[in-house]
Protein backbone atom coordinates (compact mmCIF):
# COMPACT_ATOMS: atom_id res chain seq x y z
CA UNK A 1 0.00 0.00 0.00
CA UNK A 2 3.00 2.43 0.45
CA UNK A 3 3.97 1.80 -3.06
CA UNK A 4 0.89 2.28 -4.21
CA UNK A 5 0.85 5.69 -2.51
CA UNK A 6 4.22 6.64 -3.84
CA UNK A 7 3.25 5.33 -7.34
CA UNK A 8 0.18 8.05 -7.47
CA UNK A 9 2.28 10.93 -5.95
CA UNK A 10 4.56 10.41 -8.74
CA UNK A 11 1.27 10.08 -11.44
CA UNK A 12 0.27 13.16 -9.95
CA UNK A 13 3.34 14.86 -10.66
CA UNK A 14 3.79 13.65 -13.90
CA UNK A 15 0.95 15.26 -15.15
CA UNK A 16 1.46 18.53 -13.36
CA UNK A 17 4.32 18.36 -15.68
CA UNK A 18 2.84 17.54 -18.76
CA UNK A 19 0.21 20.35 -18.21
CA UNK A 20 3.00 23.24 -17.36
CA UNK A 21 4.71 24.96 -19.85
CA UNK A 22 7.29 25.85 -17.01
CA UNK A 23 8.58 23.76 -14.36
CA UNK A 24 10.80 25.51 -11.47
CA UNK A 25 11.95 23.21 -8.59
CA UNK A 26 12.92 24.65 -5.03
CA UNK A 27 13.65 21.81 -2.52
CA UNK A 28 14.97 21.16 0.53
CA UNK A 29 16.21 17.38 -0.07
CA UNK A 30 18.30 15.65 -3.36
CA UNK A 31 16.07 13.09 -3.15
CA UNK A 32 13.06 15.28 -3.90
CA UNK A 33 13.88 16.78 -7.11
CA UNK A 34 15.00 13.47 -8.98
CA UNK A 35 12.03 12.72 -10.23
CA UNK A 36 11.11 16.24 -11.65
CA UNK A 37 14.26 16.40 -13.33
CA UNK A 38 13.52 12.96 -14.96
CA UNK A 39 9.49 14.36 -15.76
CA UNK A 40 10.80 17.48 -16.80
CA UNK A 41 13.32 15.95 -19.25
CA UNK A 42 10.74 13.16 -20.73
CA UNK A 43 8.55 16.03 -21.87
CA UNK A 44 11.25 18.74 -22.49
CA UNK A 45 10.01 21.20 -20.31
CA UNK A 46 11.37 24.40 -19.62
CA UNK A 47 13.04 24.22 -16.30
CA UNK A 48 15.10 26.31 -13.98
CA UNK A 49 16.48 24.67 -10.51
CA UNK A 50 17.00 27.37 -7.41
CA UNK A 51 19.30 26.03 -4.73
CA UNK A 52 19.73 28.12 -1.72
CA UNK A 53 22.77 27.45 0.81
CA UNK A 54 23.62 30.04 3.84
CA UNK A 55 24.51 32.64 1.77
CA UNK A 56 25.15 31.34 -1.31
CA UNK A 57 22.64 30.53 -4.46
CA UNK A 58 22.61 28.13 -7.84
CA UNK A 59 20.20 28.64 -10.46
CA UNK A 60 20.55 26.15 -13.42
CA UNK A 61 18.28 25.55 -16.61
CA UNK A 62 18.27 22.23 -17.75
CA UNK A 63 18.97 21.22 -21.42
CA UNK A 64 15.49 19.29 -22.25
CA UNK A 65 15.03 15.79 -23.74
CA UNK A 66 18.26 14.41 -25.73
CA UNK A 67 15.75 13.12 -28.44
CA UNK A 68 15.08 15.89 -29.98
CA UNK A 69 17.03 17.23 -32.91
CA UNK A 70 19.91 15.48 -31.58
CA UNK A 71 21.70 18.19 -29.95
CA UNK A 72 25.39 17.00 -29.21
CA UNK A 73 26.27 19.92 -26.67
CA UNK A 74 22.70 19.66 -24.89
CA UNK A 75 22.93 21.70 -21.23
CA UNK A 76 22.72 19.39 -18.60
CA UNK A 77 20.76 19.17 -15.20
CA UNK A 78 21.70 20.07 -12.05
CA UNK A 79 23.33 16.65 -11.62
CA UNK A 80 25.66 16.87 -14.37
CA UNK A 81 26.46 20.35 -13.36
CA UNK A 82 27.16 19.76 -9.58
CA UNK A 83 27.03 15.96 -9.43
CA UNK A 84 24.59 13.50 -7.13
CA UNK A 85 26.33 14.44 -3.55
CA UNK A 86 26.76 17.78 -2.44
CA UNK A 87 29.08 16.89 0.25
CA UNK A 88 32.03 18.82 -1.55
CA UNK A 89 32.93 22.77 -0.09
CA UNK A 90 31.18 25.55 -1.63
CA UNK A 91 28.31 23.48 -2.78
CA UNK A 92 24.63 23.16 -2.24
CA UNK A 93 23.72 21.80 1.42
CA UNK A 94 21.53 18.61 1.48
CA UNK A 95 19.18 20.10 3.67
CA UNK A 96 18.15 24.25 3.66
CA UNK A 97 17.74 25.61 6.88
CA UNK A 98 15.54 28.73 6.57
CA UNK A 99 16.98 29.89 9.32
CA UNK A 100 20.41 29.42 7.82
CA UNK A 101 19.60 31.56 4.84
CA UNK A 102 20.98 34.53 4.43
CA UNK A 103 17.48 37.45 4.74
CA UNK A 104 16.88 37.85 1.32
CA UNK A 105 18.68 35.40 -0.78
CA UNK A 106 15.90 33.60 -1.73
CA UNK A 107 14.01 36.71 -3.46
CA UNK A 108 17.85 37.21 -5.36
CA UNK A 109 17.58 33.91 -6.35
CA UNK A 110 13.98 33.75 -7.89
CA UNK A 111 14.29 37.00 -9.17
CA UNK A 112 16.83 35.95 -11.31
CA UNK A 113 15.65 32.60 -12.15
CA UNK A 114 12.20 34.30 -13.58
CA UNK A 115 14.16 37.23 -15.58
CA UNK A 116 16.31 34.12 -16.90
CA UNK A 117 13.03 32.72 -17.49
CA UNK A 118 11.57 35.82 -19.28
CA UNK A 119 14.62 35.86 -21.76
CA UNK A 120 13.97 31.80 -22.82
CA UNK A 121 10.38 32.41 -24.02
CA UNK A 122 11.31 35.20 -25.91
CA UNK A 123 14.22 33.85 -27.57
CA UNK A 124 13.35 31.46 -30.57
CA UNK A 125 15.12 28.83 -29.62
CA UNK A 126 13.46 29.00 -25.78
CA UNK A 127 15.18 26.22 -23.70
CA UNK A 128 17.68 25.12 -26.38
CA UNK A 129 19.16 29.03 -26.57
CA UNK A 130 22.61 29.05 -26.77
CA UNK A 131 24.57 29.69 -22.54
CA UNK A 132 26.12 32.64 -22.20
CA UNK A 133 29.26 32.78 -19.62
CA UNK A 134 31.55 34.84 -18.04
CA UNK A 135 33.55 35.17 -21.19
CA UNK A 136 33.23 37.54 -23.42
CA UNK A 137 33.34 35.36 -26.86
CA UNK A 138 30.52 33.91 -25.46
CA UNK A 139 28.25 36.63 -25.20
CA UNK A 140 25.21 36.07 -27.55
CA UNK A 141 23.57 39.09 -26.82
CA UNK A 142 21.01 38.32 -30.05
CA UNK A 143 18.52 37.75 -26.68
CA UNK A 144 15.82 40.74 -26.79
CA UNK A 145 16.45 40.41 -22.89
CA UNK A 146 20.20 39.70 -22.17
CA UNK A 147 22.10 37.04 -21.07
CA UNK A 148 20.84 33.80 -21.12
CA UNK A 149 23.23 31.72 -18.73
CA UNK A 150 22.99 28.08 -18.12
CA UNK A 151 24.13 28.34 -14.71
CA UNK A 152 24.12 31.51 -12.27
CA UNK A 153 26.15 31.15 -8.72
CA UNK A 154 25.89 33.92 -6.73
CA UNK A 155 27.75 34.14 -3.88
CA UNK A 156 27.20 36.70 -0.27
CA UNK A 157 23.96 38.27 -1.98
CA UNK A 158 25.29 39.65 -5.15
CA UNK A 159 29.30 40.12 -4.15
CA UNK A 160 30.30 37.35 -6.30
CA UNK A 161 28.34 36.32 -9.55
CA UNK A 162 29.55 33.66 -11.67
CA UNK A 163 28.04 32.65 -15.21
CA UNK A 164 28.83 28.76 -16.24
CA UNK A 165 27.82 26.19 -18.83
CA UNK A 166 28.13 22.41 -18.16
CA UNK A 167 26.96 20.00 -21.54
CA UNK A 168 24.50 16.96 -20.19
CA UNK A 169 26.61 14.09 -19.29
CA UNK A 170 26.34 10.62 -21.27
CA UNK A 171 25.45 8.56 -18.47
CA UNK A 172 23.27 10.93 -16.24
CA UNK A 173 20.69 9.07 -14.44
CA UNK A 174 18.24 11.56 -14.89
CA UNK A 175 18.50 13.50 -18.22
CA UNK A 176 19.79 11.02 -20.94
CA UNK A 177 16.63 9.10 -22.94
CA UNK A 178 18.05 6.03 -20.87
CA UNK A 179 16.99 7.50 -17.48
CA UNK A 180 13.18 8.67 -18.97
CA UNK A 181 12.83 5.27 -20.76
CA UNK A 182 13.49 3.65 -17.82
CA UNK A 183 10.51 5.91 -15.75
CA UNK A 184 8.36 5.04 -18.48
Amino acid sequence: SADLCEKSKVQVLESLIERNDVIFLLFDQKDEFQVPTIVSTLYDKITISVFLDKSSFKIVRHGGFEGQKGEPNRLGCFFCCFGSDFSTEDECSERINGKRNRLGISMVASSLAVELLIGLVHDPKGHRAKADSNSEEDFDMSSKFGLLPHQIIGRNLMESLELRTTFAGENCNYCTSKATAEFK
